[in-house]
């Protein structure tokens, strides 16, 4: 890590303000590497470039206090370089600067399917989780509300409130969608219902044995509806509003894009039991049997067949099989578990070319709100390693 500092401009590097630093990035708990450690159950490990020396610096930019973002970014960079420290073998460049006199205008910032972002003083948990998200390829998480009977005649309607990147915070875990673009959810976990099915949905987490989501595709198969079923794990989920029967459309593939269909009346959009939501011109219904803590029944019809007979004795938990409680014609319908399509997108070139996101989606943390942790701004580098990328983004083979 790095702290900076501008040239008329610094910040505490007191060894407070250092272990505030060091926690909030790898510490075991209340941390960004905690986080994602949970929701991807290990697969993904963040720790420091230099796990002796967490916290590098402070260096000076040669530069006035501004939020000239692009600059920033280049003279972090180059003071890293002079110190000797190897850049390149960081997936994550985050610059943690006082912004008393630079005077930036959001809560953090990160390129999308980058590696840079820029966190102002006093940032929180959820904000470096959620900018870090776009370095992982993760768009804001927006709601739709649909005309009936469709999934293409949608309004956007503000963020979704069911994850980090949506205004969630993070209490909430990620979107299936958000897992399936990382390679997060072992294909085993997510089937595609090709024909009319029923089908048992466990619990999007933790991870474990059972059906974790479900993929429709729709529109003629261009884009697919994505559905999982969220309840209370551990720290994550614990809001009752992120809770319930989701859909989520996934457009061309683009999985860290998706959004989440509102499919209620009231203000959760999960899909209630005894409950339908319908696309007329994929001749689709998707209807929730029950619902408890352990798990979802659904019912999939498909261009109007009816699903298969429920089996008599359904399992009373995901436990027992891969699909739980799928008969023969059910295992049919829903086809070969096969890997979602492709991989997750290739980062750019060079972090220069990738996009940057203006602010944090109204994650609950402005100016005279935020959770700030004890440090007057800084700059880390987080990275590491594990299997396929050095800050531990580790997946399964």
């Amino acid at each position: 890590m790095v702290m900076v500092n501008f040239a008329d401009s610094s910040q505490d590097t007191s060894a407070e303000a250092v272990a505030g630093l060091d926690s909030i990035y790898f510490g075991a708990a209340d941390s960004l590497a905690s986080y994602y450690k949970e929701v991807t159950s290990g697969q993904a490990v963040f720790r420091a470039l230099d796990p002796s020396r967490p916290v590098l610096g402070p260096v000076t930019l040669p530069m006035s206090a501004a939020c000239d973002t692009s600059r920033i970014k280049k003279e972090t960079i180059k003071a890293l370089s002079a110190q000797g420290v190897d850049t390149t073998k960081a997936d994550h460049i985050s610059a943690v600067f006082p912004n008393g006199k630079a005077q930036c205008g959001f809560g953090g910032l990160g390129e999308v399917s980058g590696s840079f972002s820029w966190m102002p003083a006093g940032f929180s948990q959820t904000a470096l989780v959620h900018e870090i998200g776009h370095n992982l390829g993760y768009s804001h998480h927006e709601r739709v509300r649909c005309s009936p009977g469709s999934v293409t005649a949608c309004q956007t309607d503000g963020t979704s409130g069911k994850t980090p990147m949506g205004s969630g915070g993070t209490t909430a875990g990620l979107t299936a969608p958000e897992l399936l673009h990382q390679a997060w959810l072992d294909p085993r976990e997510t089937v595609q219902a090709t024909r009319s099915v029923h089908i048992t949905l466990r619990p999007l987490y933790p991870a474990g044995p059972g059906i974790r989501t479900v993929r429709i595709p729709v529109t003629g198969g261009k884009d697919e509806l994505v559905v999982e079923y969220r309840q209370p794990t551990g720290a994550l989920d614990t809001d009752k509003t992120v809770q319930g029967v989701l859909i989520h459309r996934v457009r061309d593939g683009r999985y860290g894009s998706s959004a989440l269909v509102h499919a209620s009346p009231d203000d959760t959009g999960a899909l209630a039991p005894g409950t339908v939501f319908s696309s007329t011109d994929d001749k689709l219904a998707i209807r929730v049997l029950s619902a408890t803590k352990t798990a979802a029944e659904l019912e999939i019809k498909r261009d109007g067949d009816p699903a298969p007979p429920r089996p008599a004795n359904p399992a009373p938990t995901p436990q027992a099989s891969a699909t739980p409680d799928a008969g023969a014609e059910d295992a049919a319908a829903l086809g070969a578990r096969q890997p979602y399509p492709g991989s997750p997108p290739a980062r750019s070139g060079s972090p220069a070319a990738a996009k940057p996101e203006a602010d944090l989606a109204d994650t609950g943390f402005h100016s005279g709100t935020r959770n700030a942790i004890v440090i007057s701004g800084a700059a880390l580098i987080a990275a590491g390693a594990a299997l396929t990328y050095t800050l531990g983004r580790r997946r399964r083979t």
